[in-house]
């Protein structure tokens, strides 16, 4: 819960960086607010997911010392399956934030950025 707590912070910052104007400025905040909320519950399932896949194809070397890499393809597979998702969805994410923010403040989040 501290987590999202952080993340609504972050999320409020970045509003006011980008200087989204109060009306406007508190629906776009919450928009943004829900976008990187989802997004970061959904990251970090996805992250448990590769954590536990990386585990298991360990477990898997170390148990067996005659495992050959063809072996352990099927855990390989399952890695970039993840990791991929990992980054369609945060790209996904990005680009749904992105058409939250007018060409000003796409150019401000750009200037924050570097």
């Amino acid at each position: 819960m501290k987590e999202m707590q952080g993340l609504a912070e972050r999320a409020q910052q970045l509003a006011a960086e980008l200087d989204l104007g109060a009306e406007t400025g508190r629906a776009r905040t919450d928009r943004l607010y829900r976008v990187l909320l989802r997004e970061a519950r959904a990251l970090r399932a996805l992250e448990d997911e590769v954590r536990s896949a990386e585990d298991d194809l360990a477990e898997t070397l170390l148990r067996c010392t005659d495992t050959t890499v063809k072996d352990v393809q099927p855990e390989i597979h399952r890695l970039l399956v993840l990791r991929q998702e990992i980054l369609e969805r945060a790209l996904g994410a990005l680009v749904e934030v992105r058409g939250l923010l007018s060409p000003s403040q796409l150019a401000r989040a750009l200037e924050l950025r570097s």
